[in-house]
């Protein structure tokens, strides 16, 4: 049974890289400079590149892509500033109270915040985003989206300074 929590975990958050960090396809997300394009397609993470270096170039700062709602820089920022120098355990703790809408599931997976956030740097940025999705779930729908990628990405900032700190 946790097995399968955690795998529906990993893929859930797999779902939510793809589809609320964007990608190259002129989303409005920035590339890192490490990062070229070859035939419109991204150029492949080197796998032996330092872990905080692959955050780097998979979580770009986020910025509103074309066509969003009003305001969603705003609430970009508002979550960089909800989630800045914080652990996902204090993100969920602080958020969860004002979260709606969430599923069973989400719930269950959201409980196994303290389990992951014990493990190595890598599993506490699965935490991480689920504790985003906890802030996400109490904006309005409009804000939603941007103010996860703000949120998530302070938090990848926070495990991109303990993976430097481990490695330097």
């Amino acid at each position: 049974m946790r097995t399968a929590c955690v795998v529906l975990a990993l893929s859930m958050m797999a779902t939510v890289l793809l589809t609320a960090c964007g990608d190259d396809s002129g989303s409005g997300q920035t590339a890192g400079a490490e990062s070229s394009t070859v035939a419109g397609a991204a150029a492949p993470i080197d796998p032996t590149a330092p872990m905080s270096r692959q955050l780097a170039r998979t979580f770009p700062v986020p910025k509103p892509a074309p066509g969003s709602p009003p305001g969603a820089a705003a609430a970009i920022e508002a979550g960089r500033k909800a989630c800045k120098g914080k652990t996902p355990l204090q993100v969920r703790e602080e958020f969860i109270g004002a979260a709606e809408g969430l599923s069973e599931e989400q719930e269950a997976m959201i409980g196994e915040l303290p389990k992951f956030e014990k493990k190595a740097v890598t599993a506490n940025f699965v935490a991480g985003q689920l504790a985003a999705g906890v802030y996400e779930a109490t904006l309005p729908e409009k804000q939603a989206i941007a103010g996860y990628q703000g949120c998530v990405y302070e938090l990848a900032l926070q495990v991109r300074r303990e993976l430097a700190k481990k490695q330097g």
